[in-house]
């Protein structure tokens, strides 16, 4: 696994596959606003998110975001991070106003531990130094620098026979 091939952290496997975890829970919830899926709440007593186009449209937005974030942190593209921390931040927003709009707190509770579980996780130090610049940069550097290397290394066979053949013309002359 050296080399010049770009290698993804287990963490940051972990925090896409959360991420698609997270887009499958907005899928859910964009559902319970159009009040295709039930929740059921203590004591078996059913509950249902207020029928609401809006909320419906904004969850299953969120979900297709998700899904492009866990796509962005499976490629290891550096903007992934900060798109997850800032729609882990959104999705409690939003799940709490649900809250306000009457929605009881079990119906939520999953968003609600999916996105802490989520936004924990990014911020974690060696999960946000995975998607550092400089720690690529300086990958990038390393890289160059073992190119380099193994070029210089090479160049010592060839460079004997080249000037041999350039310094025969200049003693004919």
């Amino acid at each position: 696994m050296s080399g010049s091939t770009p290698h993804r952290p287990f963490g940051v496997t972990l925090l896409a596959i959360f991420a698609y975890i997270a887009g499958i829970v907005a899928i859910f919830h964009t559902l319970q606003m159009l009040h295709l899926l039930p929740i059921k709440g203590p004591l078996g007593l059913g509950y249902f998110f207020g029928f609401s186009i809006f909320g419906a449209i904004m969850w299953g937005i969120l979900a297709l975001i998700y899904f492009w974030v866990g796509n962005m942190l499976w490629n290891l593209d550096e903007q992934g991070w900060l798109f997850v921390v800032v729609l882990s931040i959104l999705n409690l927003i939003m799940a709490f106003v649900s809250v306000l709009g009457k929605t009881p707190f079990q119906a939520i509770l999953p968003a609600v531990l999916m996105n802490g579980i989520v936004l924990i996780y990014a911020l974690l130090p060696g999960t946000k130094a995975a998607f550092a610049p400089s720690a690529q940069r300086a990958a990038a550097q390393r890289a160059a620098a073992q190119q380099a290397a193994a070029q210089s290394a090479q160049a010592p066979q060839e460079s004997p026979s080249q000037p041999a053949e350039s310094a025969a013309p200049s003693d004919d002359e």
